[in-house]
């Protein structure tokens, strides 16, 4: 390798200077990606929950609209899952009950979610052949 004269290359300052720079312009996008994955992860924990909160909600208004029951539940589930199934008798804003209709609520807390998913519906009982 022949070094012609009056040829330069960079020198070791040179390139500690643009290592420097390129690691302050990286810094802030590699955060900006572990913020954008963060986002994400969480956006799929609370789908999740939604998806799963209808599917119980379903059920449920399956339940009360065939057998016309009202009944309370708590269920742990081994995943780290936690939901509550609750069902009232609907009330309308003054507090009148109305005999017919069930509110069924919801409520699904996701591992990794900070607040719970909850749904709530009004269901007609099925009337009493």
């Amino acid at each position: 390798m022949r070094i012609r004269l009056g040829e330069r290359g960079l020198t070791l300052l040179e390139l500690m200077a643009a290592v420097v720079i390129l690691t302050l312009v990286a810094l802030p996008v590699m955060r900006l990606g572990t913020t954008a994955l963060a986002v994400h992860v969480e956006s799929q924990t609370r789908n999740e929950g939604v998806l799963l909160a209808e599917d119980i909600l379903d059920q449920a208004k399956g339940f009360v609209e065939r057998d016309g029951a009202v009944s309370q539940e708590q269920i742990e589930v081994v995943t780290d899952l936690t939901y509550s199934l609750t069902t009232t008798p609907f009330a309308e804003t003054d507090g009148v009950e109305i005999p017919d209709l069930v509110q069924v609520t919801v409520t699904v807390q996701m591992p990794g979610s900070p607040e719970p998913v909850m749904l709530e519906t009004v269901v007609r009982r099925r009337e009493a052949p």
